[in-house]
């Protein structure tokens, strides 16, 4: 099923365009704002071209590495960033420190538990495919769970009447989480039928359509409560977010197309 084909170059139109409001829009931190959008418009441009001429060669590793090199990219200058303030203002918080392997376990795994269950719709009982998905199944659970410590320091806290913007914000946060996580649960589940096992996969796509869709309504969100409209001091920090959400998508269909050539190095139940 390659749908992903259809998806891939409006993706990194998409990819461009937020590259090139990063760029305006540098913020405090001009170099590692420009440097992700630099990255970003590197693999927007790559994905483009790839699409828009066609596959030559579905088996090369050349696209999806690419993008897979760019998604740790993003990561790590997202990471650096939230950190920035907090390291430099030198306050004891040890526990929001928790927030950074959780941002990038649960990107990773989610990411390639999502590349695995679109590539195993078309060889639902293929044994390398289902390992994939469950390996990026334990590492966004992985994330999950040091997503939950990163939250113990505000609970019962977001909820209060005088705070909506972050009783929003936890309310959101937590919907994209559960919807990570019930991804991840239904990767690890097996399944006596390949019939069942597609229902599986196909609704395991769409909950991590709908993991991605939810990042982006919460960024957005968020940048509409608590920053006037057009601020600068929120756009660089939306920008990268929608960033963060759109090579998580161009990089698991990249990853798909490129695990549907997998071999079947073994035979083993599904």
């Amino acid at each position: 099923m390659e749908n992903t084909a259809r998806w891939l170059p409006i993706l990194a139109a998409l990819l461009i365009a937020e590259a090139i409001a990063t760029f305006l829009v540098p913020g405090n931190d001009p170099f590692a704002n420009r440097s992700l959008a630099v990255i970003s418009a590197m693999l927007g441009l790559v994905t483009l071209v790839r699409a828009l001429k066609g596959e030559t060669n579905p088996a090369s590793w050349g696209a999806a590495g690419f993008a897979a090199f760019c998604l740790l990219s993003v990561m790590v200058v997202g990471s650096y960033l939230y950190l920035r303030p907090f390291i430099s203002s030198r306050v004891p918080v040890p526990l929001l420190y928790f927030n950074v392997p959780a941002y990038v376990l649960m990107g990773a795994g989610g990411t390639l538990l999502w590349a695995a269950a679109l590539a195993r719709r078309d060889q639902p009982e293929h044994p390398r495919l289902a390992q994939l998905g469950r390996i990026g199944a334990g590492i966004a659970q992985l994330g999950f769970f040091f997503a939950f410590i990163y939250e113990i320091p505000s609970f019962g806290r977001g909820l209060g009447p005088g705070v909506p913007a972050s009783a929003l914000n936890s309310v959101l946060r937590l919907v994209v989480r559960v919807l990570l996580l019930w991804g991840s649960v239904q990767m690890m589940r097996t399944a006596p039928e390949p019939e069942v096992l597609l229902q599986r996969l196909v609704r395991v796509h769409y909950v991590m359509v709908s993991w991605a869709c939810m990042m982006f309504v919460n960024s957005a969100a968020m940048y509409a409560i608590t920053a006037p409209p057009f601020a600068k001091g929120g756009q660089p920090t939306f920008c990268r977010n929608l960033i963060y959400v759109t090579v998580i998508a161009i990089t698991a269909f990249s990853l798909a197309r490129r695990f549907r050539h997998l071999p079947r190095a073994q035979t083993v139940a599904a």
